[in-house]
Order: structure tokens, then C-alpha cells, then sequence
């Protein structure tokens, strides 16, 4: 069976045809949303919704060109199918993107905990709501200016009596977890010294220790990782504490017999003479006990 009186496009053709110029307008008219969505860096906005646009003619138009040099009609069937589906995308794509954004944030939200849900770290979200004199505990993770990620941890106490001495002791711990590592880094040492000169984590605390003792913080994740000396065997790789990386100094203090936890962070850019501080955001006096 063929479309056209000379045979020259068959149905499979047709149909093949039809498939490419659909999905390429689908598509440009997708990604040319999201990127007007995002307007977040030079691909993005405007420039990368020309583009999308650009690519999706690239295919469609052609498609159309070939259709209509072998039945008219073919070639209007195919125009019509592709602004069908550039009309179906332009509907149903702020529904999928809020839907991404709706699983990115699922998977993300595993950093604001209270009360007995901060032990251990990293517990699902949950309709828990944070009871009196808890300890709430905060990781922001963010995604900051221009792509560039802003990490550092704080943990709270909800009132309205003062911590007790035990919620004291956690903060105290990882207060003190975070600043003996903090002023240990500098540029030239390597990942291994690091390791092997961070501080030790409490039996009672090893456990439910946090994964790594700090990592890097830019716009491709956390890399590197510097991990616990215990876990340095099996996890840790070379490398070397460079002057321009900004690195993640973390603690988390939770017993494996239970109870609250305790998660602090401090973001800091490595200098040619030390450290500098990027996470100025004060740490809790009452929790300090000052």
C-alpha cells in the first residue's frame, strides 16, 4: 500500500515520518520550556529556547519537505501532526517539570529532621511535627549563585526551656568535631594526612557517624571526598588539599543506642596561607552552654 499515486512514499514511510517530525516538535517545545523556566546560566532562557526551536525545524521541516514532494496532502498531514504535538507539549510540560521538581525534592529532603527522627541522619520525611525542647537539625545543601553550591549544617533547639544537658553534650561534641578538623586543613596536605589527623569520633558516636569528614563543595557535587581514617582503607583516595577548593568540614553526633543527634557544618575556601570562612552563620549558645 502507498500514499501517493507513483508509490514512492509507502504507509511505513509515512508513518516513520510522521513519528520524527511529532517527536521533534514535542521535544524543542519541551527542553524550550524548561529552559525558559530555569533562566539559569548562558545556555539557558532565551538563547537555549532559540535553539531547541532551531533543532526541532531542523527535523521537522525537512520531514515535510520530503512528505510533500511525493503527495501534497502528506505533507500537510505531517504539519498538522507536529503543531498537534508542539500544542500537546506546550500543555502538559509545566506539569511534568513541577513533577520533577516534586521527585528532586523528595529525594532531597532527607536534611531537616526534630526530635528523636535527627537519630540517625538522613530519615525520610514524615508528617512529624517538632515538639517542645527537640532538637531540630538542618543540612541546607543548596544550589546556589550562578550553580555554585552553599553547604553548611545547623542544629536547633525549639524551646521554650533551656537544652538539657544531654542535647548539650551532642552539640558540644560535634562543635568540637568541626573545628579541630577545621583548623587542621591546609593547602599541600593530602587526603591520606587528613584522614589520619582528624579527630577521633567517640565509640559510643562511630556508628552512626556521618559517611565522610568533610568534602568539596563546587558546581559538580561533592568531590573530592576526605573520608573517617577507619574508612580511608576501603573508600579514600590520593590527592592533595589545593589552594581555590572550598571544602564541607561535617560532624553528625547521634549514639546507636538512640536518642537525639546533632549535625553541624562549616563551608571554607582554602587560601595560599590557610583557610577562609564562607559559612558565617552563628552556632547556638545555649546548646554551647555559654
Amino acid at each position: 500500500m502507498t500514499l501517493s499515486l507513483s508509490g514512492a512514499l509507502a504507509a511505513w514511510q509515512f508513518l516513520a515520518l510522521a513519528m520524527l517530525a511529532a517527536g521533534a516538535a514535542f521535544a524543542s517545545v519541551y527542553f524550550a520550556v524548561k529552559h525558559l523556566a530555569a533562566k539559569d546560566g548562558p545556555s539557558e532562557g532565551a538563547d537555549g529556547a532559540f535553539w531547541d526551536a532551531f533543532a526541532g525545524l531542523a527535523v521537522i521541516v525537512p520531514a515535510i519537505v520530503l512528505a510533500s514532494s511525493t503527495w501534497p496532502w502528506a505533507g500537510l498531514a505531517l504539519g498538522v501532526l507536529a503543531a498537534g504535538a508542539a500544542l500537546a507539549a506546550l500543555a502538559v510540560t509545566p506539569r511534568l517539570l513541577r513533577r520533577q521538581e516534586a521527585r528532586r525534592a523528595g529525594r532531597e529532603t532527607r536534611l531537616l529532621n526534630a526530635g528523636a527522627r535527627t537519630n540517625p541522619w538522613f530519615q525520610e520525611t514524615s508528617p512529624n511535627i517538632i515538639g517542645a525542647n527537640e532538637l531540630i537539625a538542618l543540612d541546607t545543601d543548596v544550589v546556589g549563585c550562578h550553580g555554585y553550591y552553599s553547604d553548611f549544617s545547623r542544629t536547633f533547639h525549639s524551646g521554650p526551656d533551656r537544652p538539657s544537658a544531654g542535647q548539650r553534650e551532642l552539640y558540644k561534641t560535634a562543635y568540637e568535631q568541626v573545628h579541630h578538623n577545621m583548623d587542621i586543613l591546609k593547602p599541600g596536605m593530602s587526603f591520606r594526612d587528613y584522614a589520619d589527623r582528624a579527630w577521633d569520633i567517640p565509640e559510643k558516636y562511630y556508628a552512626n557517624r556521618y559517611y565522610l569528614s568533610a568534602h568539596g563543595c563546587g558546581m559538580t557535587g561533592e568531590y573530592p571526598y576526605l573520608y573517617h581514617r577507619a574508612d580511608f582503607p576501603d573508600a579514600g583516595y590520593d590527592g592533595v588539599v589545593e589552594p581555590g577548593m572550598t571544602l564541607c568540614v561535617e560532624s553528625y553526633i547521634g549514639a546507636e543506642a538512640g536518642g537525639e543527634g546533632v549535625k553541624l557544618e562549616q563551608q571554607l575556601l582554602i587560601t595560599e596561607q590557610g583557610t577562609e570562612l564562607l559559612s558565617e552563620f552563628p552556632f547556638e549558645d545555649d546548646l554551647l552552654g555559654v
